[in-house]
């Protein structure tokens, strides 16, 4: 199997590191230009060269890897490909120029997969030349390391583009979880709703760090406010656009990041975000802070930390399960405790939730209504742990 990848952002180098690293010939579409073609080769390059420090692979492997790697400006290289992973910036524009792009120069018999995190595979296939071959691969940053993937299939699908599909990601050691084509699928619209909630926080007056200690004390490997800064936000303001009419007041938090996003506060990469990051460690970024805050609010503590995130976790799990997108509370469970790494000393999510138990989840839910707004109005009741059929 050939595989070609478009793009060579953090999730199309890591793509292309998995594929490539389990003996896949990849080729890597970039900007045609030398200044792209020669950052692809350096990052993917120096991904490998992290793994290799760390153990996960030795020096041969990595070479040989790179070896079966080819990183091209021109969308004719992909033409014998048999599948395409798109995996440019998250705007339903950019990925339906590659959609359309990539199938001129396709076999009828490949596939696209989008590597989108919150874009139907329907919206970017609709009115394409194959809109059959078009399928969502919702790969878990770092591809090459996290074994879960969301699968969305729009209605058109084909029936052996889907098994061309299955085959790729039994192939590359992948979990594959099959959603409803909706906007966000699953992962994303909760990590968004959480995110959102984080930052909500931050606007009554909590520090980042306070939250990532109450957080990673609660049983989270790493705290949000660190995570976002990890991952990087330059793009959240708008790139969660796409999300906001389906999801609405539930993640209205996140528009509070873009004046501080355009006052060059976007995470790690630029040294500066929820902290700043220098040779002296990380600390909070008062500047980022007073553009968020607003005055008047007195902060929660540590509990109603855990508690507001958390119950905006369960919040939106339960309306991604009453609209379908999930057809039970163990799926749920079993996705989120795998992307995410939900506390396992809380019993994962699935035995947080049943402990809590779903009459307080609702007279929380109503509480906060009152306290905070529609962003906790919960959808209609759904038995904890069970199927909702």
């Amino acid at each position: 199997m050939k595989i070609g990848i478009v793009g060579a952002g953090r999730m199309g180098v890591s793509l292309a590191h998995l594929n490539s690293s389990i003996g896949l010939e990849t080729v890597v579409k970039v900007r045609p230009d030398a200044a792209a073609l020669a950052r692809a080769r350096e990052a993917i390059t120096g991904s490998y060269l992290r793994e290799v420090k760390r153990g996960r692979h030795t020096e041969a492997e990595a070479a040989a890897a790179l070896a079966r790697l080819r990183i091209t400006g021109d969308y004719a290289d992909l033409a014998d490909c048999d599948v395409v992973i798109e995996s440019v910036y998250e705007d339903v524009g950019a990925k339906r120029e590659v959609v359309a792009a990539v199938q001129e120069v396709l076999s009828p018999k490949g596939i696209l997969a989008s590597a989108t995190s919150s874009i139907p595979a329907s919206a970017l296939a609709e009115g394409m030349r194959r809109p059959g071959r078009v399928i969502v691969t919702h790969y878990i940053w770092p591809a090459h390391r996290t074994r879960l993937v969301e699968m969305a299939v729009p209605p058109c699908a084909e029936p052996d583009a889907v098994q061309g599909i299955h085959a790729l990601l039994l192939q590359q050691g992948k979990i594959a979880v099959t959603v409803q084509d909706r906007p966000g699928f699953l992962v994303t619209r909760i990590l968004a709703a959480y995110w959102s909630e984080v930052v909500y926080l931050i606007q009554e007056g909590v520090s980042p760090d306070q939250i990532d200690r109450a957080l990673e004390a609660f049983g989270w490997p790493m705290g949000p406010c660190r995570m976002m800064d990890t991952v990087g936000f330059a793009n959240m303001p708008s790139g969660y656009g796409f999300l906001r009419p389906y999801l609405g007041k539930r993640i209205e938090g996140l528009a509070l990041l873009g004046p501080a996003v355009e006052a060059g506060y976007v995470g790690h990469r630029a040294g500066r975000g929820f902290y700043i990051h220098d040779a002296n460690g990380w600390r909070p970024n008062t500047a980022m802070l007073d553009i968020i805050r607003t005055p008047g609010h007195l902060p929660p503590t540590d509990s109603e930390i855990v508690e507001r995130t958390m119950g905006m976790i369960v919040c939106e799990a339960m309306h991604a399960i009453a609209e379908g997108v999930a057809p039970d509370w163990e799926t749920v469970a079993f996705v989120i405790d795998t992307a995410f790494a939900f506390p396992q000393q809380q019993g994962g999510l699935l035995g947080y939730v049943k402990r809590i138990g779903l009459e307080n989840w609702l007279a929380r839910f109503e509480q906060w209504q009152r306290l905070y707004g529609p962003r906790f109005r919960a959808p209609r009741r759904e038995p904890i742990g069970t199927s909702s059929s």
